[in-house]
């Protein structure tokens, strides 16, 4: 038996893919987000996955955790999936009205990120996730939707069971929310029974024109120090307020005995209550849950790692994936993971990200200068994991 986790690059964003070799040497496969779809990861689906992945999750509606499926959906209609976890809508675009702000959305989107479609095609045809799905028979039969911490637990078979952290019925509730109030402000407004395309290309919208920017402190590299290590370690930046990664998926993923915690882009605060739960369902004695892989939220900013849930988890194997601004992924959330306290089963704490495009001088130094009393920590560029 075998478990590989792979991050390849993707973008500014996410794409986690867990590879199990059970005992009888049949490989069973778990993808998490796909920001960019890059030829690497092409062929990784193709050759490695043979085509195949047992469970496809997306987190949430954000462009770099969701365009790379889109692509993915579109480029290789053949692929062969088990199950399809996405909080999107299954209603039906049926009407003329619809499809004419189907049209504009897609235009305004255009207009704010260039990339949000890649090509001619995706701009005549499927643009989002949802008309990819509800369109496609064997894959709207096997969509699962409206996923979260009530359900708490979910069999995969041979593939193990997820355990969900987030979101909470009343983060989908918020997002839907404010789907509604964001339909208004676009189209004047509000009918009954829009489409689930639509509904999720005005949330992309809402959160590319009005997403708060959660400005980093930056600090010169010239004084990445100890103390100052310490200082990060033990203090919270401000929370994330977006209401899209308030509704991302996150979850405890456990097979063959492992335990991977992929957050997403989660807000720690949700995650945290979740955790606490799911300590009491598995019966952990120690305050702090030991996880094979940690998939840290959102890039590494400081706004989705806290001092509280750190404190709660932790492993020898830590991944960041993508970057989101110059300082992302932060050194505020880079000393909460190697400033933790000494664990005897931890004996090194490894920091993986998975590109070398992450824009911060900071982390940079801390790779080349490592701090003499900080031994137990080492920072890499890497993107595969063998968990054995």
């Amino acid at each position: 038996m075998s478990l590989k986790i792979l991050f390849p690059p993707s973008g500014e964003g996410d794409c986690i893919i867990g590879i199990y070799v059970d005992e009888n040497n049949n490989t069973h496969s778990l993808m998490v987000d796909c920001g960019v779809y890059t030829d690497e990861i092409h062929q990784i689906v193709k050759d490695r996955l043979n085509n195949k992945i047992d469970c496809l999750v997306v987190t949430h509606i954000d462009i770099d955790h969701i365009n790379g499926v889109v692509k993915m959906l579109r480029k290789n209609p053949d692929l062969d999936i088990g199950k399809i976890i996405y909080n999107g809508s299954t209603r039906l675009c049926e009407d003329e009205p619809e499809k004419k702000r189907l049209e504009k959305i897609k235009q305004r989107l255009v207009e704010l990120d260039p990339n949000f479609i890649e090509d001619e095609i995706a701009a005549k045809n499927a643009a989002s996730l949802t008309f990819l799905i509800v369109n496609s028979e064997k894959w709207r039969n096997i969509w699962i939707e409206n996923v979260t911490t009530e359900q708490q637990e979910m069999n995969l078979g041979d593939l193990g069971k997820l355990y969900f952290l987030s979101p909470t019925k009343e983060s989908l509730e918020a997002l839907e929310e404010d789907y509604k109030k964001e339909y208004v402000r676009l189209f004047y407004e509000m009918e009954n029974g829009s489409s689930g395309s639509l509904r999720e290309l005005v949330l992309r919208y809402r959160e590319k024109r009005e997403k708060e920017i959660n400005r980093e402190c930056k600090i010169s590299a010239s004084i990445v120090n100890e103390a100052t290590l310490k200082k990060y370690a033990s203090t919270n930046d401000s929370i994330d307020a977006s209401i899209s990664n308030n509704a991302s998926l996150a979850f405890v993923w456990e097979v063959a005995g492992k335990k991977c915690l992929l957050l997403g882009d989660a807000n720690p605060r949700i995650v945290i209550e979740q955790l606490e739960e799911y300590r009491k369902s598995r019966n952990h004695q120690d305050k702090s849950i030991l996880f094979d892989v940690v998939k840290i939220s959102h890039h590494g900013s400081s706004h989705n790692t806290t001092v509280e849930l750190m404190s709660l988890i932790d492993s020898c194997n830590f991944i960041i994936c993508g970057y989101n601004s110059d300082v992302a992924p932060s050194l505020q959330t880079i000393a909460k993971i190697i400033m933790k306290e000494p664990n005897p089963h931890v004996s090194l704490r490894h920091v993986f990200m998975n590109t070398h495009k992450y824009k911060n001088s900071e982390i940079e130094f801390l790779k080349k200068n490592p701090i003499e009393d900080i031994p137990e920590y080492e920072l890499n560029v890497k993107t595969e994991i063998d968990l054995g």
